[in-house]
């Protein structure tokens, strides 16, 4: 029996040994798979805290473009108000160029009108003119007054009679 226990416990030992490069090679398998393993481990953790960044930073990007887009909106309303007020500017602008150019039309024709009624007289007697949008006459000290009389010519009477009827026939004409 021992013989049998002997042969048992070889056949027992030859087939639980394995040639020891097979177990060098696997234990240095293992170590590899194991420093791969941590590496991995440290690259999914430092590409989790990058992600982790990225979300803050696109959090942050989209709080911006949400502050940009009602900024955006409150300038497109100030704009919207500004054009409004800039075309009612326009139109009273418009509106007073028109009574400036009724006004200058009026003034014109009453210069026409007065030199008109004046026309017999000299220039050095007396003149029509406009200044500022009004128009202005001037009769000279000889046409209204002899010298040293306070009575009027009988020429200046006639030149201020002609004025006056040209004045009555505008009557909203201010003097």
């Amino acid at each position: 029996m021992k013989q049998f226990l002997i042969v048992v416990a070889g056949i027992f030992l030859l087939s639980g040994c394995v040639a020891k490069r097979y177990l060098t090679q696997s234990q240095n398998r293992v170590t590899a798979l194991q420093q791969d393993s941590t590496q991995f481990e440290t690259r999914i953790t430092s590409l989790q805290n990058q992600i982790s960044t990225l979300e803050g930073s696109i959090a942050d990007l989209n709080k911006k473009i949400a502050n940009l887009s009602s900024q955006n909106t409150q300038l497109g309303e100030q704009t919207a108000q500004s054009q409004q007020d800039l075309r009612r500017q326009q139109q009273r602008l418009q509106q007073l160029q028109n009574l400036l150019e009724q006004q200058k039309a009026a003034s014109d024709q009453l210069k026409n009108k007065m030199s008109e009624a004046l026309k017999g007289f000299n220039s050095n007697e007396l003149s029509v003119y406009q200044k500022d949008g009004k128009v202005y006459v001037s009769l000279s000290e000889n046409l209204l007054f002899p010298s040293g009389s306070a009575v009027v010519n009988p020429k200046g009477v006639d030149a201020l009679s002609r004025l006056a009827a040209v004045l009555n026939l505008n009557a909203d004409v201010a003097v």
